[in-house]
């Protein structure tokens, strides 16, 4: 097995690598992530989707000692056994836990064995009716003593599983615990066909301490609910709240009172009409008076108060309804995170309104992943550290905190206060391998750009890192020197990006169409190009292909045999794209094109028809094209963005993705005021294709992590992981690089062992 230090702090873009990394075997697809207790350990189990198996990491979970943190001599679990996985009969092989379900998700049910010690049962569900039960304390402690562990077994609930949630309590430190000996833990699991929620009771057998999981109840969503994920609150197992891809999106909130056979008894929270494909509920966390009086006590807000919604990206096919939500110009939809309130089912408010503020004008829009290069795929809260007024501290938070915010994140600047206190934080992975984390109660990802900038707030603000720079196709011929002025840039909504704004250019698409041209005895030519598709563009709202536009000619091919059209064929192709004819009118399938100009020398008329391959230009009354190329691509693959007239301006309007600043509630960061950039050109230049370069920078640094030995790694499940000795771990998996990431919150940016990556 291998446990590897990632090799350079991890600030998103800090460090880079291009090393090849190729998996050992310890992973195929890792995916769900979840942790139940051991006896004298925790086990984290990982779901090896590509296999029918799981891994188990242990982790060493006794309280340190409060008089500087040292290790309790009474502790049986050995430091060499921490963070090490369990192993298999070959002991220098992690074990393989076959579940023969192909898991995808998991969740651990946390019980106390008849004889005392902490038991645990972990949970898996996959591409069967199947949940996989697994005794965790066999797994580790019998297979320990030289015995064989208990069998994994399966219950069939008849119905395809989607996903596994268990309720376990809150200790009184607000770290997960273990029910009592003969208690039962709450255990839900979400069904597709049909789409349903099972209660489950999960417990141990009193004589013989095997597992024992029973379905207690169960009812059914509506026919239309298509679940993705389910949770539940920390502590609580009074309700389930399910992810829904179903047409009517949001999340679907089941009490458990309302599982009693039939349909459920249920309500829907709202994502503004769109769907969800994870979610999380948020811990018991603290806030300091809004009166902001020292007086007052900090407030204490109760598990499950918020939820937060991965949304699934829009898809628009042309079709579909979501198409009515992607304006022209604008780069499709990447999903993002929304908040909600549980209570009344209310999206967060836009920032800086309390979280339980009705007062606000709108709700916030959703958090995309910074630079746009990714997808958010999970998300989940992390423990939030409650406030101790008083002494003796208690494990696992050993730093003295008297009044909120408590919750500890390294930051690294500035070098005075490298680590910074947080109401409430959660854990975001993406398609791009990263995993990025949120200061929920200000609605906006955790920047070191902001702490070292908090004195002179605009240095958050985009900027031009690539001056603009003017490529003439004719040097020479500048009937006059164009200039470009790229401003109203503002953080949070204008990401990092290229950009290109090109004279008379190239139509993507229509670079290169084929087709045939018939002379008119007008001297317009008929450029017939099946399929008729051409309204693709000229409905394209950045596009606007209209009369005006330019088509120049790259290529020729004789259809006439007459010596005449043989010879004109034969002239203009010495010189493809010698001349621009406009663009008299549009069908579906075919152009209507002006005369060239006389000065060209160009007399189609000599041919009753003629083969060309077309270049369709930007003219008329806007002759610019405006590109926008993401971080990544390559240069010329961008997105078309608008088109701007002669001597005039183009408004790039963006979805806002982050509230970078602290804003007052006098001037809220509203949708109408989301402008990106706006780019004013003035200047004829001489050629076609001529234009300008530039590139925007992001002042914005976001605080994640990732492997930087990876160019791609497609993060799937996160997992906030707490015990009586850590205050919070973070766990990601990386299924496309086969790995498993482990990041400390309180040294994510500070020493190698901030981030830990098992492969």
């Amino acid at each position: 097995m291998i446990r590897r230090l990632l090799p350079c702090a991890l600030l998103a873009a800090a460090c880079s690598s291009n090393a090849v990394t190729t998996a050992t075997g310890e992973f195929t697809a890792p995916t769900g992530l979840a942790a139940t207790s051991a006896g004298d350990r925790d086990v984290l189990f990982i779901a090896n989707s590509g296999r029918d198996s799981l891994r188990a990491l242990q982790i060493c979970n006794h309280a340190l000692l409060a008089d500087g943190g040292g290790v309790d001599p009474a502790d049986t679990c050995s430091p060499k056994e921490n963070l090490q996985f369990v192993p298999g009969p070959i002991r220098v092989f992690p074990a393989n836990i076959e579940t023969a379900n192909r898991p995808l998700h998991l969740a651990g049910a946390r019980v106390t064995r008849s004889d005392g010690p902490a038991g645990g049962v972990a949970l898996a569900v996959g591409a069967d009716s199947t949940v996989a039960v697994v005794d965790a304390y066999s797994m580790v402690q019998t297979q320990a003593d030289g015995g064989v562990p208990t069998a994994v077994t399966n219950v069939d609930l008849q119905a395809q599983t989607v996903d596994v949630a268990a309720a376990n309590p809150l200790a009184a430190n607000l770290v997960e615990q273990a029910v009592p000996a003969g208690s039962t833990v709450t255990a839900y699991v979400a069904t597709s066909v049909p789409p349903r929620i099972v209660w489950l009771d999960v417990g141990l057998d009193g004589t013989t301490n095997q597992p024992k999981v029973t379905v207690h109840a169960q009812c059914d969503l509506d026919a239309s609910t298509v679940p993705a994920r389910i949770a539940v609150a920390p502590g609580s197992d009074a309700d389930v709240y399910v992810a829904d891809l179903g047409p009517a999106g949001g999340v679907i909130h089941v009490p458990k009172t309302g599982i009693a056979g039939g349909a459920c008894v249920a309500n829907r929270i709202s994502a503004n009409g769109r769907r969800v494909r994870a979610l999380s509920l948020s811990p018991p966390w603290f806030q300091f008076p809004l009166s902001q009086d020292e007086k007052d006590p900090d407030v204490v807000h109760p598990s499950g108060e918020l939820l937060a919604m991965v949304l699934e990206p829009l898809a628009c096919s042309g079709t579909s309804p979501d198409c009515g939500n992607t304006p022209g110009g604008v780069e499709l939809d990447s999903g993002g995170i929304l908040f909600a309130r549980t209570a009344d089912g209310a999206i967060l408010p836009v920032p800086p309104f309390d979280v339980l503020s009705t007062a606000a004008p709108e709700p916030m829009q959703p958090l995309v992943v910074p630079g746009s290069v990714g997808i958010p795929m999970d998300i989940a809260f992390l423990r939030a550290v409650p406030p101790r007024a008083t002494l003796p501290l208690i494990p696992p938070d050993l730093s003295p905190c008297t009044r909120a915010p408590c919750t500890p994140l390294y930051i690294g600047v500035p070098t005075t206060t490298t680590t910074r206190t947080f109401q409430l934080l959660a854990a975001m992975t993406s398609t791009d391998g990263g995993t990025f984390l949120i200061d929920v109660i200000n609605r906006r990802y955790v920047s070191t750009g902001f702490f070292a900038l908090d004195t002179a707030p605009a240095g958050l603000d985009p900027f031009v890192d690539v001056p603009a720079v003017f490529t003439e196709t004719r040097p020479g011929q500048v009937p006059t020197e164009p200039t470009l002025a790229a401003d109203t840039m503002q953080a949070g909504v204008t990401r990092s990006s290229r950009w290109r704004a090109i004279w008379h250019s190239a139509v993507p698409g229509l670079d290169r169409r084929a087709g045939t041209i018939i002379p008119a005895a007008d001297g317009t030519l008929l450029f017939k190009t099946p399929p008729g598709n051409l309204k693709l563009w000229t409905q394209d709202p950045a596009i606007q292909l209209a009369p005006g536009d330019l088509v120049s000619f790259a290529a020729y091919v004789q259809t006439d045999p007459s010596p005449l059209c043989g010879a004109l064929i034969s002239r203009e192709s010495l010189s493809p794209l010698r001349f621009e004819v406009p663009i008299v009118s549009i069908a579906d399938d075919s152009m209507v094109l002006g005369p060239a100009a006389a000065n060209i020398l160009f007399s189609p008329e000599v041919c009753s028809s003629f083969g060309v391959v077309a270049e369709v230009r930007t003219g008329g009354t806007q002759p610019w094209l405006v590109l926008e190329d993401n971080p990544g691509a390559l240069l010329g693959a961008g997105t078309v963005r608008g088109r701007i007239p002669e001597n005039g301006s183009l408004l790039i309007h963006e979805p806002r993705f982050d509230y970078p600043f602290d804003y007052t509630i006098a001037a809220p960061p509203l949708a109408t005021s989301d402008t990106a950039m706006k780019i004013t050109v003035t200047g004829v230049p001489g050629g076609a294709g001529s234009g300008f370069q530039f590139s925007v920078a992001d002042a914005n640094s976001v605080v994640s992590y990732r492997d930087t030995l990876l160019t791609a790694g497609l993060a799937t499940t996160v997992y906030g992981y707490s015990s009586p000795r850590v205050p919070s771990i973070i766990f990601s998996s990386i299924t496309g690089a086969n790995e498993l990431l482990q990041a400390d919150p309180t040294q994510i940016n500070a020493t190698v062992l901030g981030v830990v990556v098992y492969r």
